[in-house]
């Protein structure tokens, strides 16, 4: 997660980086974007090799991004295949996809992303169901889905920081949305290690364009019995899959290393200090303080975009 924050900062900060995207009678979206591969233009709802307001280019998708994207469609076909006890067809329900373009979003706290489908790309890249893969990092937030275009008729999932949605094959076309993001839901070990400002950073990858055969029979509709919203791998409906964490928190790999939050730190001193009264005879002295470091709130520098 953290290596994925730094290639989103440093990119972001360069030609074709960050944003706030609108439409030309003046209306903003209320996020930050950043497109990769081919620039997304929210107005005209098109892909285009340079960016209409200052002819930027848009940066390459690092090569490590998209190793992460495979490696997650690789383990929903596992998935898949272990939950129909061989018998399934894991690349007829989701088929395997070699990402060119990603856009990336970044939401404060009050960010919210309105109801859509993702049909810009190419014909044959929509007519083959090849999926979008969505990673998440930062604060959690309410994602709602559904067939219609409808908030009300929507299902929901919490998205959290290293969760990984896949969407493809008979849901590629699902409406969905960001209704909430909430506040310091993030991992302390990643937004403190990466200095990520409070907020969500969404990364979802796409082929742009599919030069192979589109005739695929779908998997059954009816295949799919869901999954509780504990399982570490959930399979929503067909073509859809989340993988929990799926993301390792940092380049060691999840949790290897234990970075101890402010609030523990507290206690452990206010622990010793509690010892060192009761054998010390000057018992009335001032509780000892905790010292800045780099994971305390007060040592992050503030974030570049």
């Amino acid at each position: 997660q953290v290596k994925i924050i730094k290639h989103c900062r440093d990119l972001g900060v360069g030609p074709g980086g960050f944003y706030q995207p609108g439409y030309r009678e003046g209306a903003k979206l209320s996020l930050r974007m950043m497109c990769l591969g081919k620039n997304w233009d929210p107005d005209s709802g098109s892909y285009g090799d340079i960016r209409r307001f200052d002819a930027a280019q848009p940066p390459k998708i690092p090569e490590e991004l998209t190793k992460y994207v495979k490696d997650a469609i690789a383990a929903s076909h596992e998935f898949l295949k272990q939950r129909g006890k061989g018998a399934t067809n894991p690349d007829a329900e989701l088929p395997v996809m070699s990402p060119d373009i990603c856009i990336v979003n970044f939401y404060t706290t009050s960010g919210k992303l309105g109801f859509h489908q993702d049909n810009n790309e190419q014909r044959s890249s929509l007519a083959r169901g090849l999926p979008v893969v969505s990673f998440s990092l930062g604060d959690t937030a309410e994602f709602l889905y559904g067939d219609v275009r409808d908030d009300d008729k929507a299902s929901k999932i919490k998205l959290e920081s290293g969760d990984v949605l896949i969407f493809g094959g008979q849901s590629r076309h699902i409406f969905h949305g960001v209704s909430s993001i909430a506040p310091k839901s993030a991992p302390l070990w990643v937004t403190d290690k990466a200095n990520l400002r409070p907020g969500r950073l969404n990364l979802t990858f796409r082929q742009y364009n599919y030069k192979g055969s589109v005739n695929v029979t779908p998997a059954p509709f009816d295949t799919c019995v869901c999954d509780n919203n504990t399982a570490p791998l959930q399979h929503l409906r067909p073509g859809m899959v989340l993988l929990k964490k799926f993301l390792k928190a940092n380049d060691q790999g999840r949790n290897a290393i234990n970075i101890p939050t402010l609030m523990e730190i507290c206690v452990h001193l206010m622990v010793l200090n509690l010892i060192s009264l009761k054998y010390s005879r000057s018992s009335w002295k001032m509780p000892l303080k905790p010292p800045m470091n780099s994971w305390s709130k007060e040592g992050v520098l503030p974030m570049l975009w």
